[in-house]
């Protein structure tokens, strides 16, 4: 498929100050077939605040749920249009050539999904509410924080075998 048209969903609950700087990563990606959706299960206004200042960006409500990342998934998903679909993190901060990559990967038909790198985050960065994350994206994709652990879990699913597909990181 070339030049495929990319949906970006972004659960969050109650996390406006992260969600801003995943926004703001992810609206400076250079590949241009892109749309934003946030799905926000949050217990206050702050983050429909946050995402009035993204015009492009699509705010999908979801009322009376704390945090139900599957249904904040799904509801992204019916909201969705584009030909690849990825999630992300309130809290991800994505290296600048992230979506591209994701876009190449997507061109092998062998490829039936991929996931990144998932980084522990050191206190007190979970409960900062203020100020640029305690942490740095070089253009490489490399993470630079001091204190941080890498964490990767591959579980590989009875049916890619089957298919022919493979899983790939980022």
């Amino acid at each position: 498929m070339q030049d495929p048209f990319v949906t970006i969903i972004i659960p969050t609950c109650n996390r406006s100050f992260l969600l801003k700087h995943c926004i703001e990563h992810v609206l400076a990606q250079p590949y241009p077939r892109k749309e934003v959706i946030v799905v926000d299960s949050s217990s206050n206004d702050e983050s429909e605040s946050v995402v009035a200042h993204y015009p492009e960006v699509i705010s999908v409500r979801i009322r009376g749920q704390r945090n139900n990342r599957p249904q904040a998934k799904n509801t992204g998903m019916t909201y969705a249009s584009g030909d690849i679909i990825c999630f992300l993190d309130d809290d991800a901060m994505i290296c600048p050539t992230w979506l591209d990559t994701v876009v190449e990967i997507h061109q092998d038909d062998t490829i039936g999904a991929a996931g990144g790198r998932v980084v522990r985050a050191p206190q007190p960065y979970a409960d900062q509410v203020s100020g640029p994350p305690h942490m740095t994206v070089t253009r490489s994709g490399r993470v630079i924080w001091e204190g941080a652990d890498l964490m990767f879990r591959f579980v590989e699913m009875p049916w890619s075998r089957r298919a022919g597909l493979t899983l790939t990181t980022l």
